[in-house]
């Protein structure tokens, strides 16, 4: 039963201190401009870890194998929320895509329907032309041929009809 009670003290503390070094980790490395204090804050962490670990052995004679299945235990632990973590922000990633990707289908599809709507306004358009054109060739023709026949009656011939 003691065995049991070190591994879960053992976990208690590495946990505690990796977060208290993750924290201060990220607090140095978010104010400093170089790798230089990050690298010393990881050394202290690890100074830190060393030696509770060694009072841990001398205090309670805690063999290596001890040592090195704690470790292990709280090292998949570690993984294991890790693992969790990371699967959880692959989901709301793929959903976050799948999301995109259907708004890019909607707008594909409603501008496809435009290109459509603009393609059929073009040729009702382009009908219009045709047919204004068409009229005023033949409204030119009419005054053309309204405009020769004008000159070919002459106007003494008109008032001797009277």
């Amino acid at each position: 039963m003691e065995s049991a009670y070190n591994l879960t003290e053992y976990r208690y503390r590495f946990l505690k201190s990796l977060k208290e070094g993750q924290n201060f980790l990220f607090t140095e490395l978010r104010n400093s401009s170089t790798g230089a204090r990050y690298a010393e804050g990881a050394n202290a962490v690890e100074g830190r870890l060393l030696e509770d670990l060694r009072k841990k052995v001398v205090q309670k004679q805690v063999t290596i194998k001890e040592i090195i299945l704690g470790c292990v235990s709280t090292s998949f632990e570690v993984y294991n929320d890790e693992m969790k973590r990371l699967s959880n922000e692959v989901w709301e990633l793929r959903n976050w895509l799948r999301e995109a990707q259907q708004g890019k289908k909607n707008l594909s599809r409603e501008l496809e329907k435009k290109g459509k709507e603009v393609a059929a306004k073009e040729r009702i358009i382009l009908k219009k032309d045709e047919t204004i054109r068409k009229v005023s060739q033949d409204i030119q023709t009419t005054r053309s041929d309204t405009g020769r026949n004008m000159k070919n009656q002459s106007p003494i011939g008109h008032m001797t009809d009277w």
